[in-house]
């Protein structure tokens, strides 16, 4: 029996959400670096011994395409966040796309993960890191995001890490539920 994950991916443009997304799917890196609208990608892998059909929707970080974006949140498994390790900016704008999807999801009970992208360039022309793994991790802990996890598309870091730690929040929720449903029924039995 498959699992189905809907995942969305929001971030300022140029992050590198489409790369991630084409190259988890693909094995190879995008030739061209086309500014994404909307798009909606579909794939069926095994994760953690389980078929998992995932449907991965790349958003445009553009304003003007807010009202396209905040058409594919409903029904969504899991959100990522997504800045470039080498862009202050993308990093500080993550409060305004997480307040996004807290204002407009219904359900609040879905996870929120926080992905730091281009991790093998993360230096400035200097050489200096700008935004460091540990200051992922502070923001993690301090807006309370699900995970946070840094990847990078052209060494294939943590892509797979990132399907893998959705689908545990949704079958931990599953199992929770049913669960609960167990615990109601039995009780209603005696």
């Amino acid at each position: 029996m498959s699992v189905d994950l809907k995942c969305i991916f929001l971030g300022d443009k140029k992050v590198g959400k489409t790369w991630l997304i084409t190259t988890f799917i693909t094995g190879e890196n995008p030739s061209d670096d086309m500014p994404t609208i909307f798009d909606s990608f579909s794939c069926e892998v095994c994760i953690k011994n389980k078929d998992v059909s995932l449907s991965l929707w790349d958003t445009s970080g553009d304003l003007k395409y807010d009202r396209i974006r905040q058409l594919s949140y409903p029904n969504a498994d899991c959100f990522f966040i997504c800045y470039s390790t080498n862009s202050i900016r993308s990093f500080d704008n993550v409060k305004k796309w997480y307040k996004e999807i807290k204002d407009i999801s219904i359900n609040q009970d879905i996870p929120i993960i926080l992905v730091g992208t281009k991790s093998d360039i993360k230096d400035d022309k200097q050489g200096n890191d700008i935004i460091t793994e540990e200051m992922g991790e502070k923001l993690k802990k301090e807006m309370e995001f699900y995970d946070f996890i840094e990847t990078s598309s052209l060494e294939r870091k943590n892509l797979y890490t990132l399907f893998e730690r959705a689908l545990d929040y949704k079958m931990k929720k599953n199992r929770t539920f049913k669960q609960m449903l167990y615990e109601y029924c039995c009780f209603c039995c005696l």
